[in-house]
């Protein structure tokens, strides 16, 4: 059963030409870690807040939204709190005590837990997302990335069985966004909480998502799979493909498929291009001994076939020491033409036969370069 099921919902804020939401349908399983993604005033944050009936915005509203079976709407507010976590995008309109052991207590006191409890889940929290060294600091000293990690760490330290994200990253600088990225893996995967996040720095978000869901004027566009998100982008021409992972869109512009995998972190995207390079190599290497074996074919054809005074094999001979350094039949064709000068002793003198070499020898050299530059 999902845990989220929304049916055909949509809503319109008062005095909207436009609805923000338009016959939005889908489910998030238990322990799914779901991405959000759309261009800024797609409906991203009016689709969350209505995950949770004390942040609904006012408005028309029609269709339905059910938690764990049922209407949310029926769900009373002690278990929404407990049960639903939900973390804004700036941690300061969030939190409400003034240090950071209360702020981690404050939502296991609002809820009436008992006091060992409550010590036993701070401590908990603590350790697991590493803040002990500011555990007795005041709020107003903390950096923004902790105090979004805080906010979630007391969010989390009610054990809710979803967590609700509205772009949590992004007040944070890249390196801070990376680790809140990680860690909600680590709660996901640790812990087993279903991650709702709503983002827009894919670059991290998108390789740990099990499912990516693109909104766009209010619509689910598609929904699945990183890889195949990427390929129904592509193929709708949607303007969101550009805030792909940049793997992604070097791939999908390279790649004619509409199916497979899409890679999505620095890593894939380097072995793919690797592979790419391989590949390449051996196409060229395949060509240009393709053309080689039909220079020494149509060399052997026209001075293998002389049958005066053994000449013939000799022709062969030196047909073939040539070619070896050959790419293309540039090569063949200046050793019929110029190397035949010296063929007759009786007729050239030995200085010809020798020009005659060397100007074929720098024509050699000339279809070499030619054929590697075309290959």
């Amino acid at each position: 059963m999902a845990l989220f099921e929304i049916r055909n919902l949509a809503f319109s804020y008062p005095e909207r030409e436009y609805p923000a939401l338009s016959g939005v349908s889908l489910s998030v399983e238990a322990g799914e870690f779901a991405v959000l993604c759309g261009k800024s005033g797609c409906g991203k944050s009016t689709l969350l807040r209505h995950l949770k009936t004390v942040l609904t915005p006012f408005g028309r509203r029609e269709g339905e939204v059910l938690f764990d079976g049922r209407p949310l709407s029926g769900v009373p507010q002690r278990e929404q709190a407990s049960r639903i976590g939900f973390v804004l995008q700036s941690p300061d309109n969030q939190i409400v005590t003034d240090k950071v052991w209360h702020e981690l207590a404050f939502g296991l006191e609002s809820l009436g837990g008992k006091t060992p409890v409550i010590r036993r889940r701070v401590a908990e929290m603590a350790s697991f997302f590493g803040i002990q060294e500011w555990y007795e600091k005041s709020v107003a000293e903390l950096s923004g990335g902790q105090k979004q990690l805080l906010a979630l760490a007391a969010v989390l330290a009610m054990q809710p069985d979803v967590l609700i994200l509205d772009e949590p990253t992004a007040q944070l600088d890249p390196i801070a966004a990376e680790d809140f990225i990680e860690t909600l893996k680590k709660i996901n995967d640790e812990i087993g909480t279903t991650i709702i996040l709503s983002e827009h720095r894919l670059e991290g978000a998108l390789p740990r998502a099990d499912r990516a869901i693109v909104i766009g004027g209010g619509q689910v566009i598609c929904e699945g799979g990183a890889s195949d998100v990427a390929h129904i982008l592509k193929e709708k021409a949607d303007p969101m493909l550009t805030a792909m992972p940049t793997p992604m869109r070097v791939y999908l512009a390279l790649e004619d498929e509409t199916t497979g995998h899409v890679p999505q972190t620095v890593r894939e995207g380097r072995l793919y291009l690797q592979g790419r390079a391989g590949k390449t190599a051996r196409h060229c290497e395949e060509r240009s001994d393709a053309a080689l074996q039909s220079g020494l074919l149509r060399c052997a054809r026209n001075d293998g076939g002389t049958g005066n005074d053994g000449r013939a094999g000799e022709a062969a001979r030196l047909c073939e020491e040539r070619s070896d350094a050959a790419i293309g039949s540039g090569m063949g064709r200046c050793y019929r033409n110029d190397g035949g000068a010296g063929q007759d002793g009786g007729e050239g003198q030995a200085g010809g036969a020798g020009e005659a070499a060397r100007h074929c020898e720098e024509r050699s050299d000339a279809a070499i370069r030619s054929g590697l530059l075309r290959c």
